[in-house]
């Protein structure tokens, strides 16, 4: 539910933060997933969860893929399945194509090297080689939908920021109900920027949501 924004909560402390017309403001109510924030806090929206990979059933190469440990989830990731669809065969190695959940190709990858384009993955040979058509299957959750502080290198859909925290909230214990500014005006300065993240590498995307960071200038 969307609606100008009136606050109600104790917990709100109508400080900065707000350039101009603070009739325009629109906020959310929404859920912190996780720690403890203060008002001005740039958030972001938990939209990707676990990921895994598995083998199809009946392949004749008994290779592996192997899900990167880091960043297994890319910039662009989407929920759904992965397939990995070997193309051509080849002695102790096979080259497989990668298409998204839509159905989209995202290109093909050699046995041995590593992919990277939404999923980062390798597939290593095994004693059995790759016959064509076999395949692998790589399942991306949903996530939970609530927010946490926007940093640049989370790969859960919350690296790209889209909300402003309204009112300081304490998630430590267990995710909390709260108030987020979703449009408006709002000082540069008194936001509060996840690791990564500057207001000028944050300007654009946040202007597009309909969110404008306005620099203050010295009287």
């Amino acid at each position: 539910m969307t609606f100008l924004a009136t606050y109600k909560s104790e917990g709100f402390i109508p400080r900065g933060l707000i350039a101009g017309n603070s009739a325009l403001l629109i906020s959310e109510s929404i859920s912190l997933l996780v720690g403890r924030h203060l008002r001005g806090t740039l958030l972001g929206r938990v939209t990707l969860g676990e990921i895994t990979a598995a083998a199809a059933p009946g392949n004749t190469g008994n290779g592996v893929l192997s899900l990167d440990p880091a960043t297994p989830r890319l910039d662009g990731a989407q929920a759904g399945v992965y397939t990995v669809v070997c193309t051509a065969e080849a002695a102790n190695g096979g080259t497989f194509a990668v298409t998204d959940p839509q159905g989209n190709a995202l290109g093909t990858v050699a046995v041995g090297a590593v992919f990277s384009s939404q999923v980062k993955f390798t597939i290593a040979d095994g004693p059995e080689d790759f016959d064509v058509g076999d395949a692998f299957e790589i399942a991306v959750a949903a996530g939970l939908g609530g927010f946490v502080l926007s940093v640049s290198s989370a790969s859960d859909g919350s690296q790209v920021p889209e909300a402003i925290l309204a009112e300081d909230t304490d998630a430590t214990e267990a995710p909390a109900p709260t108030i987020a500014y979703t449009r408006g005006d709002f000082i540069a300065g008194d936001v509060i920027f996840g690791a990564g993240h500057t207001a000028e590498s944050v300007r654009a995307g946040l202007r597009s949501k309909g969110i404008f960071l306005i620099d203050q200038v010295p009287v």
